[in-house]
């Protein structure tokens, strides 16, 4: 909007006509016309006059009027610091959303170069025990039971089957074809039946989501920042 026609619109919805608004402001009607029209622009006085019977708040003028219009009017003393306050304020505000958004874009390509980073890959190895040996029993007894060339009488087998208690045990180092560990009742012999990769991610996969989220939200922050400027 026009300077000229931001007074027009203040005088009209006070429902004054141009003579009862120059008289109230103590100018000519000539004066306020050329000022209406845009042909003359109001010195220091002359503007402080129009704030007071007007009402103006130039907060609300300087962001409502045209740019070619707040040029010429800043030789006029309020107009000129409201327009620094603004432009202070602008600059500050554009200050932070540049701040945000490289913060964001920091974080948000973190987060995605760590996703990139290669699993670790580690072997585990997997020993079987069957179950817990008493003191003096031999590592072989249970598998004695499946064995037909064993000793064991049928009430011994019996016996054994009633104790088998498979259990498993998963090392990340190999420890041989076998172990012995001690436990509550006795002690457990463990057999070792096989190996397999086990693979672990360096982080989430689903820290991609946020990566994204992040660097978008880092290049809306530059976008708003520029906008603002």
């Amino acid at each position: 909007m026009r300077f000229g026609q931001y007074l027009k619109n203040k005088r009209t919805m006070l429902g004054w006509t141009q003579p009862d608004a120059a008289a109230k402001i103590g100018i000519e009607q000539s004066y306020l016309s050329k000022l209406e029209t845009g042909k003359s622009a109001p010195s220091d006085e002359i503007f402080n006059k129009l704030k007071e019977i007007y009402s103006i708040d130039l907060m609300d003028m300087t962001e409502t009027i045209v740019s070619s219009d707040l040029i010429r009017l800043k030789e006029v003393e309020s107009i000129k610091e409201t327009i620094h306050k603004i432009e202070k304020k602008r600059v500050t505000a554009t200050k932070g959303w540049l701040v945000a958004g490289l913060l964001m874009l920091i974080l948000g390509g973190s987060f995605f170069g760590a996703t990139r980073i290669p699993d670790t890959v580690k072997q585990e190895y997997r020993y079987q025990s069957k179950g817990v040996l008493k003191p003096g029993e031999a590592v072989s007894t249970f598998s004695d039971v499946h064995n037909n060339g064993s000793k064991l009488s049928s009430e011994q087998r019996q016996s054994l089957m009633r104790r088998f208690d498979h259990k498993y045990q998963h090392f990340n180092e190999y420890h041989g074809l076998s172990l012995l560990k001690d436990v509550t009742d006795g002690q457990r012999y463990y057999e070792f039946v096989g190996s397999h990769s086990v693979r672990t991610p360096y982080v989430p996969k689903w820290f991609i989501i946020p990566a994204i989220g992040l660097i978008l939200g880092g290049l809306g922050c530059f976008f708003i920042g520029f906008m603002w400027r």
